[in-house]
């Protein structure tokens, strides 16, 4: 996911009324996750670089096994660009 993607997901998220924080990689998402609880984690198992998805939330879920889990995987029209 890009972070364009994921801001955009956090974007409809927060629509809704949650607060989101986003990762478009695996060793961010596991860094964000040392720093603060999360309620749900929504991962795209293709993640754009380095660890990718079902990896992150192995290690993450080792850390914090309570958490809900949503995983996600990139669409080919996620590869179209996105409106402005």
């Amino acid at each position: 996911m890009t972070r364009r993607h994921a801001n955009r997901f956090a974007t409809w998220l927060n629509r809704d009324g949650y607060e989101v924080d986003t990762a478009t990689s695996g060793e961010e998402a596991l860094e964000k996750s040392r720093q603060r609880e999360y309620a749900i984690y929504f991962v795209d198992l293709e993640m754009a670089e380095g660890m990718d998805g079902l990896e992150a939330s192995g290690r993450i879920g080792c850390e914090h096994p309570k958490p809900p889990w949503s995983w996600l995987r990139r669409s080919p029209r996620w590869k179209e660009p996105l409106p402005p």
